[in-house]
């Protein structure tokens, strides 16, 4: 499970460490998806259209009366399932983000964080399709593919319905369960396209559907725009456990620290407790797993008119790290691995093509690419080292 900031959307960095890891280790599927997506089109290692009538509930405020967040921090649902009038689910907005399109351009994202509902485009009806990409290996179709969902939010309430497509073939199943996490399998058999057309699910959330083979290694790409990281403290770690039991999560990254930068703070033992307090909460969830916290990358600002790296980035770094060292976990450094100081600047302007935006904050494509190396090549040292160690184990006496 792969948790982080606007840096991962899309499946960048995260898309290129699995498909080298399946490609090593085995293992199949772009593992969670949820029901929606900030940017339609703009993921590669999975496609996703769905209706417009979609209500989606983030963790950026507390969750409606009622209403659990899930794995991925929201839940899907339609309007009438909100007790709270539309009007007053205004979203809140944390700044805007840049995420690369392509490799010369950035777009601004505005978008809220939270959707406010809009009317359904079918009567009853919430639909949304998935499709396999072809562009890494272990994407190429879907091993097979599971759905997770709630049970009613209202006890006395009408389980929904959802009516599977698969090529020409097709069959409808009950979100039958009383759990707030159940789950059906939809398909148990490769396939490189599903529509899920979703009747009566105003008494229910939606999380998503997870596409993974039963081996090998499945990586969750899981972000949240604007987040600290604290916000996962609102996902119950009850609802963690469960999907804990239906995913069986070996590893937790934390990738975070890019939204509390400020250039004029200098104490950031505050950032310390917060981000010791959401480790503490992961353990909880996801008992027994091992944990790894990931430093954001460079980002550059212009000071005295001259672009370079906000100083609070060494020091969120450094933060980290001893909150890492605290708490014993494991720790990485993107900032680091980059080249340290004023590494942006060079990533977006000396680099051949150009590996980050002009926003100087975000990786493009191709600069995520290398970002994904870059983790990857620390991931494999800490192999070898651990291999290493286990050796001089078993030659003492």
């Amino acid at each position: 499970a792969y948790y982080g900031d606007s840096s991962i959307e899309g499946d960048l960095i995260t898309q290129t460490v699995r498909d080298s890891l399946q490609k090593m280790f085995g293992g199949s599927g772009v593992g969670f998806v949820p029901v929606t997506s900030h940017l339609k089109g703009f993921r590669r290692s999975v496609y996703l259209n769905f209706s417009e009538d979609w209500a989606r509930i983030t963790m950026n405020k507390p969750a409606p009366p009622g209403i659990q967040f899930g794995y991925t921090g929201s839940t899907f649902t339609c309007k009438n399932n909100l007790d709270t009038p539309a009007d007053t689910l205004k979203a809140e907005t944390t700044g805007l983000d840049s995420v690369s399109v392509d490799s010369k351009d950035s777009i601004i994202i505005s978008e809220p964080l939270v959707v406010p509902p809009k009317a359904p485009v079918h009567e009853g009806i919430y639909s949304v399709r998935y499709s396999a990409s072809r562009i890494f290996e272990g994407t190429y179709s879907f091993p097979k593919s599971r759905l997770f969902y709630s049970c009613p939010v209202d006890s006395f309430g009408q389980k929904g319905r959802v009516n599977i497509g698969i090529g020409e073939t097709t069959k409808a199943i009950r979100l039958s369960g009383n759990n707030t996490v159940n789950e059906k399998l939809l398909a148990g058999y490769p396939h490189r396209r599903i529509q899920l057309d979703f009747d009566s699910i105003c008494n229910q959330v939606i999380y998503g559907v997870s596409f993974e083979s039963d081996t090998g290694v499945i990586l969750d790409n899981l972000p949240f725009r604007g987040n600290s990281g604290v916000w996962l403290t609102r996902i119950r770690s009850g609802v963690l456990q469960s999907f804990q039991d239906k995913l069986g999560v070996d590893l937790v990254v934390l990738q975070f620290g890019l939204n509390v930068l400020n250039p004029k703070m200098e104490d950031y033992s505050w950032y310390a407790s917060d981000m010791e307090r959401v480790i503490d909460h992961i353990r909880r969830g996801f008992p027994e797993i091992s944990i790894l916290i990931v430093g954001p990358a460079d980002k550059a600002i212009k000071l005295d008119g001259v672009m370079q790296t906000d100083p609070s980035i060494p020091l969120i770094t450094n933060v980290l790290r001893e909150v890492a060292q605290e708490k014993e976990v494991a720790f990485f450094s993107f900032y680091e691995a980059m080249g340290g100081r004023d590494s942006m600047v060079d990533w977006v302007e000396k680099k051949e093509p150009r590996l980050a935006n002009t926003d100087y904050t975000h990786f493009n494509f191709e600069g995520a690419e290398k970002a994904g190396h870059l983790f990857l090549q620390y991931l494999f040292e800490a192999l070898d080292f651990h291999k290493s160690e286990k050796q001089k184990e078993t030659v003492q006496f």
